[in-house]
């Protein structure tokens, strides 16, 4: 059967619903609590976290939390299915991609499709997440760019009326960027101590801290990066 008919229902839903509302008014957001070296010190929530966070909850109302796994089109397919005790279930399906094509590879893979299967079938956020972290006014980098902003006008260019490189605003770049950035670094497998210098010597602690003008020579180091260590 084609994934796009696989069913996510079970023919009945008249008592999986009411005891998946219910246990889903005792669950709150998921606490992130590991730190990815990817990320150069951003916070996310472990499947352990998200575990905690769900499993009380499911097992009072009658319902218990399963993962399988299915091939498809050569793809590995993971199921994240809640069963309740009626027999009624909901399912969700989500491609398991490993990047890295080993072993190790594999089970950081699915350990991640895991965490984001149950995040998805259960609709729930995590508190204080990375993008909550990158934004953080009172983070000290941060509060550099701000100040260092505030001592300009709105075109970018100083009351004396010079204007050189150092005079383009300083704007923090999207998470969208932010992500790309990071799938670079990845995809090119730069060593991590090779990212943590280049950040250091643009003068940033997180990714979450590059700026728009640094941004375009940033991507070019990590290309020039992944070429001598490939």
């Amino acid at each position: 059967m084609e994934l796009e008919q696989q069913p996510i229902w079970s023919e009945k839903t008249d008592q999986i619903v009411p005891a998946l509302l219910e246990a889903r008014k005792e669950m709150v957001g998921v606490k992130t609590d590991e730190v990815n070296a990817f990320w150069n010190g951003h916070k996310y929530a472990s499947l352990t976290s998200v575990l905690e966070t769900v499993s009380d909850s499911l097992h009072s109302n009658g319902l218990v939390l399963n993962h399988s796994t299915l091939i498809e089109q050569d793809k590995v397919i993971l199921i994240t299915e809640i069963i309740h005790i009626s027999g009624q279930w909901k399912r969700g399906y989500l491609p398991i991609i490993n990047k890295k094509g080993d072993d190790q590879g594999q089970g950081s893979s699915l350990t991640y499709s895991r965490r984001q299967g149950i995040l998805a079938i259960l609709s729930i956020p995590t508190i204080d997440d990375d993008a909550e972290d990158a934004s953080d006014p009172n983070d000290p980098e941060r509060k550099k760019q701000i100040e260092k902003n505030d001592k300009r006008n709105v075109t970018g260019i100083p009351e004396n009326g010079n204007h050189n490189n150092d005079d383009i605003p300083i704007e923090p770049i999207s998470e969208k960027q932010k992500d790309e950035f990071v799938e670079q670094f990845m995809d090119l497998e730069v060593p991590e101590n090779d990212l943590k210098n280049l950040l250091k010597k643009n003068g940033f602690t997180k990714c979450g801290q590059i700026t728009q003008e640094k941004l375009p020579l940033m991507m070019e180091e990590i290309k020039k990066l992944g070429k001598q260590n490939g």
